[in-house]
């Protein structure tokens, strides 16, 4: 007797999981707060449910016919296809970096660009930054033409400056030649720039070449 009465307890329980419920619009609330009374201690499934209503909300996906446990594992399906996605897409940027970074490294042995000086002139609301710059084609044949970037950043690692840079005056192989390079900031002096900004000596400027022509 006893055991029939688990028996029919157990089966009550598995025909009231509010997981297997179907979906109902008009009774999505109690619904899911059947779900989260259900779902503890961590609320897995509820979550689950409300992120792929969330996701669904922006599709014409067809819900009704379905139960919430349909629900929750199709979210879980897509949250591994998601991760697997992520995953290849950070495998193909760090390779396309990796290639980028091999490029500029070989385009800087052939026009190497070094900071000889930096200097600053201030006003009230602009400042004017002079990058003195020896420029070295170390190829043997004439560079037409140089683009790339210079990248400024502060003592502290922070407040990255990107100058453009384009040299259209040829170089002859195996030569130096130098340039001054002037950039004009706007700022305000009691907020948004201090000095600290240009504390040159301590300063950090890297070149970055993105085309050489010959």
């Amino acid at each position: 007797m006893h055991t029939l009465i688990l028996n029919l307890l157990f089966l009550l329980v598995a025909v009231t999981d509010p997981l297997d419920r179907t979906y109902c619009e008009k009774t999505l609330a109690t619904d899911l707060q059947a779900i989260l009374l259900a779902d503890t201690p961590d609320s897995t499934a509820y979550k689950a449910i409300t992120q792929y209503l969330l996701l669904m909300s922006f599709t014409e996906e067809k819900l009704e016919g379905k139960t919430y446990r349909q629900f929750w594992e199709e979210y879980q399906l897509w949250e591994i296809q998601d991760k697997a996605r992520q995953a290849r897409e950070e495998e193909q940027a760090a390779l396309e970096a990796e290639a980028e970074q091999k490029r500029t490294e070989e385009l800087a042995k052939v026009v190497d660009v070094q900071l000889r000086d930096i200097t600053a002139q201030y006003s009230d609301s602009t400042v004017q930054v002079y990058y003195s710059i020896s420029i070295t084609n170390r190829s043997e044949q004439n560079v037409k033409s140089v683009i790339g970037f210079l990248h400024h950043s502060d003592s502290t690692g922070g407040s990255v400056i990107y100058i453009a840079l384009t040299f259209t005056e040829p170089l002859l192989p195996r030569t130096t030649r130098s340039e001054t390079i002037t950039s004009t900031y706007t700022y305000n002096s009691h907020t948004d720039f201090t000095q600290d900004w240009a504390q040159l000596d301590k300063a950090k400027v890297v070149w970055k070449p993105d085309e050489v022509r010959y």
